[in-house]
């Protein structure tokens, strides 16, 4: 089972002995380019995550 980013940054959290390590796969998604949405927005780069 993946624990994502709370082993990861576990000194920087309030976790205890009785925190529960899991994970909903955060930390390994991509940002992804929306062309769409910059042309209707006429922003930049728009990325979404």
């Amino acid at each position: 089972m993946k624990t994502g980013v709370l082993v990861k940054y576990k000194d920087f959290l309030p976790l205890t002995s009785k925190t529960p390590l899991f994970s909903l796969g955060e930390g390994d998604t991509p940002l992804v380019r929306c062309g769409e949405l910059e042309k209707k927005t006429g922003c930049g780069e728009l990325y979404l995550k």
